[in-house]
């Protein structure tokens, strides 16, 4: 990746940080990471792939109906699958018009004046890649076992949904060409895949869409449940700019000294929970996460996360079950091949080594989307 690129995954990640800019840390703001990491698995085929953010995969009946206003969203009548990012690749035919040249020819006439999208109709469209985005954990949590707890659940949301959008992929007649998908699930920074193929969903049946609805429902009561952040954000006259820069002061002085009373009353209260266990490998847990302290800038490292993860798993089989793998974080020097053999990879953290092997060979994965798919196609519809 060039210079600039990076400086601009640098910054966007700091903007995720950033408690003056990003406030509520919504989904939203990974939005601009997750954007250029998408840009980003596109490589040199860039517009044959395309990056698309919010596309609708799965149309309500309501936005289908003749009398709805094609403006505008009605909600309540029926799901709407809309995943957060996806890759899009078509496949098209020279209409009868244009049928004395060739695609190739054709294609070779493009200029930027010179837009001949009348001359071809869409034959195949294809989804090789799914994104969904979870909001960011918190910045500021009590101890680790908080940190894994949000991360955990927002992570776990975050699979079940990108599973469902495959699901609902795979159920829809105008892709029955596509076999497979990249399924990837994110939660600000950290994130994890697994490819998808039509056969594992043989056995469910067509996509049930009750059962997404509930699946959204189930993100909006759990983002009003853990919003530890949510405040007001106080407006000023646009040309009062001083008053501005008070506002900020106090508002950080203020937000300093909140999470400093509630960490230390929330830990005071989990060690007096904890303390009549008479479980050995509960004792090993509970004292590890009253020990471990994060890093003032970095938060908790892959090997106090890890740690973590082995000693919660073996004093909670849901946890164990959940998060099978002996390490919770991606391997630094073993990759498994997760494309070739499936199953979810380790969840990992962009910028380490894990996250930039897996990168590299989803970019190598949707290279072969476009040599299988030229854009001539050989079948009409």
């Amino acid at each position: 990746m060039s210079p600039t690129f990076l400086i601009g995954i640098v910054f966007s990640l700091a903007l995720i940080a950033s408690i003056r800019f990003n406030r509520r840390r919504t989904e939203d703001s990974t939005h601009p990471t997750w954007t250029l990491i998408v840009i980003r698995l596109c490589g040199k085929h860039l517009g044959r792939l395309q990056p698309t953010p919010q596309y609708r995969l799965y149309y309500s009946a309501a936005d289908l109906a003749s009398t709805t206003d094609p403006n505008r969203t009605l909600s309540g009548a029926d799901v709407e699958v809309i995943p957060d990012f996806c890759i899009l690749l078509q496949r098209a035919a020279v209409v009868l018009s244009a049928a004395q040249q060739s695609m190739s020819a054709l294609l070779s006439t493009i200029t930027s004046l010179n837009l001949c999208y009348h001359a071809i109709h869409i034959t195949a469209s294809f989804l090789p890649l799914l994104l969904e985005l979870k909001r960011p954990v918190s910045r500021h949590p009590v101890d680790i076992e908080e940190f894994m707890d949000d991360l955990s659940t927002f992570m776990q949301h975050a699979r079940q949904q990108v599973l469902a959008q495959a699901h609902c992929l795979f159920s829809i007649p105008v892709y029955r060409r596509q076999t497979h998908v990249v399924a990837v699930a994110a939660v600000g920074e950290w994130w994890c895949f697994q490819v998808l193929h039509r056969s594992s969903f043989s056995h469910q049946g067509a996509f049930d869409r009750e059962r997404y609805m509930e699946l959204q429902d189930r993100d909006e009561h759990t983002w009003t449940s853990v919003n530890r952040e949510e405040d007001i954000i106080d407006l000023v006259h646009p040309a009062d700019t001083d008053q501005m820069k008070e506002v900020l002061q106090k508002e950080s002085l203020k937000d300093k000294r909140a999470r400093q009373t509630e960490e230390r009353d929330a830990r005071a209260k989990k060690r007096a929970d904890k303390k009549d266990s008479r479980d050995l490998h509960t004792q090993q847990w509970a004292k590890y996460v009253n020990d471990t302290q994060p890093d003032d800038t970095l938060g908790y490292s892959n090997d106090q996360i890890n740690d973590y993860h082995r000693l919660r798993a073996a004093c909670d089989s849901d946890w164990a079950y959940i998060w099978g793998n002996p390490d919770f974080l991606g391997f630094d020097t073993v990759f498994p091949d997760h494309i070739k053999d499936g199953g979810w990879s380790n969840v990992m953290r962009l910028g380490s080594p894990a996250s930039e092997h897996y990168l590299k060979q989803i970019e190598m994965y949707l290279d072969g989307w476009v040599v299988r798919n030229p854009p001539a196609d050989d079948v009409e519809m």
